[in-house]
């Protein structure tokens, strides 16, 4: 008779407190009050997320109905949480129905942005296990990059783990994504969205100079093509290092290089987009060349001034 007494003022108790308010990170897990045990609690505990969804039973007379919720050591937890979970969880007593917990879920992905070519270097959680990546073009692929007891799974060939450090190498746009370091039970301690974008340059040069514009510090060999600012269409100049002569403007102008490339005797025209990309096809620098036409009337007067200076010495 204690006993029953003892468990009926805990119910009382939990619930005489008031619903109870959570905000949760994507991926963590939520302690559900200790009077929804099994061992405890043989009502009904329903879910019904903000969004004016469907209400769902996850729990009667005991059993568990949703794989996600976890009993440990007279514990309650749903583990694993989304954006979905973001909502109402209700039970019964009695008759009656009432709210017990309000789960507000939280986006704590760490946004991380990366310049082509830069690396990437992240401590890892303590308590973390594994480390999972969901490619941005492919969200629903999850590839394995370390594990913590097996020295086999490191990564691959851009990156590494260094003791308690994530690293990864020369970054492109095939490391863009997701990022999840999880316990072994799968709980997530910590997750980091990776965005590598190109490099970006600007020259502006005198119409009938030259110009040398240099390859990226890092990859290759490139492929360029020109997007020109007057309405013409964009050409490849340049593919995998070695310069294109058919279709490019700048045939008998481009002298191609290991380091970069030199155009003489600019034109107006010039003026455009150049874009390097690796063998991959990743973008890694947009180069904008703005021409200035005073550099004609400049290099005109300054052969006029010497031809005028030539007849008054004569």
């Amino acid at each position: 008779m204690f006993l029953v007494f003892l468990t009926v003022s805990c119910i009382v108790f939990d619930f005489s407190s008031g619903v109870r308010h959570e905000s949760v990170c994507h991926g963590k897990s939520v302690r559900l009050p200790d009077l929804f045990a099994p061992v405890r609690y043989s009502g009904q505990l329903y879910f019904t997320p903000s969004n004016w969804g469907t209400m769902k039973l996850i729990m009667t007379n005991g059993e568990v109905l949703d794989p996600r919720i976890k009993v440990s050591s007279g514990k309650v937890y749903v583990t694993d949480l989304t954006e979905k979970d973001d909502g109402t969880f209700a039970a019964t007593f009695g008759d009656k129905l009432r709210d017990v917990l309000r789960l507000e879920m939280l986006d704590c992905t760490q946004e991380i942005n990366k310049l082509y070519g830069y690396s990437l270097e992240y401590d890892i959680p303590e308590e973390a296990e594994f480390l999972e990546f969901n490619p941005t073009h492919s969200l629903d692929q999850t590839m394995i990059l370390w594990n913590r007891s097996d020295p086999q799974i490191n990564v691959g060939k851009r990156g590494e783990v260094r003791e308690t450090v994530f690293m990864i190498f020369r970054s492109t746009q095939a490391d863009n994504g997701y990022y999840s370091f999880r316990q072994k039970d799968n709980t997530l301690e910590s997750k980091l969205h990776l965005t590598v974008k190109e490099n970006h340059k600007y020259f502006e040069e005198q119409e009938g100079k030259s110009v040398f514009i240099n390859n990226p510090w890092t990859g290759g060999p490139w492929t360029v093509t020109f997007n020109p600012e007057h309405g013409e269409d964009r050409s490849t100049v340049i593919k995998e290092g070695v310069e294109i002569w058919n279709n490019n403007r700048f045939s008998g102008r481009m002298d191609a290089r290991k380091n970069g490339f030199e155009i003489a005797f600019l034109e107006n025209e010039d003026a455009g987009i150049f874009e390097f990309r690796d063998p991959e096809g990743h973008l890694a620098l947009t180069l904008h060349l703005s021409i200035n036409p005073e550099g004609v009337v400049n290099a005109y007067l300054s052969r006029l001034q010497q031809h005028l200076l030539h007849i008054l010495m004569m």
